[in-house]
């Protein structure tokens, strides 16, 4: 779409055992029963898609800086989030457009996990966001079930349970705007959803953690965190069938050589 740009938003960095990430990518053998565990460091980040017609949208919207508080013990344990450079915040990253959150017309979640929703009171009484119903469910369902927040995952429930301006519920692949349509990509979680951005340049497909990375891109590996694999790698054959359809970019969720060659903001895709 003529007109339409979008930029990359930076917001830290995830720090964890790579087999949460990529299922088995250090196996012990019976040659080698010790292995070293590798430690993977992931990117956090989003899409802000400056559209001519709907404004400024976000895809995603990032891990909050306090969320190694915000985790239960047994995630923390394993999981941990930095802000390496002072810039690695929303704020401060939208400003390198002149922006400020209030600015922010529409809100896209792929999914409501912590490393992806981390910015919702940022937004939450000035965008519309839009969610698939499916994931709202689940979510829901994980922090109202319960009592305990160990059984939540990696849901928390402040921020699922945020009282945004609007929720806009997606139910099928659809043009939500001109030039940029919802991708259904179930597996990591019930709900997981991308988004397809015809630009004027060239087509990207967000695909969030519906393909964490190259690993599981080209090298065939299974995805370590997930709730159903199999769905998991239907949705990436999909994926990989819109890719081909239009010699698309995909962009994955956690691929941090990826990430480093991406153009930041306040440079754009267009």
């Amino acid at each position: 779409m003529e007109g339409m740009k979008v930029y990359v938003i930076d917001t830290g960095r995830l720090h964890n055992d790579m087999n949460l990430t990529f299922a088995q990518a250090v196996q012990a053998t019976r040659d080698n029963p010790n292995p070293d565990i590798k430690w993977l460091h992931q990117p956090t980040y989003c899409a802000l898609i400056q559209h001519p017609d709907a404004g400024w949208i976000l895809f995603d919207i990032g891990t909050n800086p306090d969320v190694n508080e915000q985790v239960t013990p047994g995630i923390g344990a394993g999981w941990y989030h930095t802000i390496d450079e002072e810039d690695q915040t929303m704020v401060a990253q939208l400003a390198k457009l002149g922006l400020k959150p209030e600015d922010i017309n529409y809100v896209v979640m792929s999914h409501m996990h912590i490393d992806h929703i981390g910015n919702v009171e940022l937004f939450k009484d000035t965008a519309e966001f839009f969610v698939s119903r499916a994931e709202a469910q689940h979510a829901f369902c994980a922090v109202k079930g319960s009592l305990d927040p160990a059984t939540y995952g990696f849901y928390y429930k402040p921020h699922v349970l945020a009282d945004v301006k609007k929720y806009h519920y997606v139910e099928e692949d659809e043009e939500i705007f001109e030039g940029i349509e919802t991708i259904l990509i179930p597996g990591h979680t019930p709900g997981m959803m991308g988004l397809y951005l015809h630009l004027e340049d060239q087509d990207i497909i967000l695909a969030s953690d519906g393909c964490f990375g190259s690993l599981i891109w080209d090298d065939g590996k299974l995805p370590g965190s997930c709730g159903d694999t199999g769905s998991f790698v239907k949705s990436v054959k999909k994926l990989k069938k819109l890719q081909k359809k239009n010699n698309a970019m995909v962009w994955f969720g956690h691929d941090l050589e990826q990430f480093n060659n991406f153009k930041k903001i306040p440079e754009y895709y267009k």
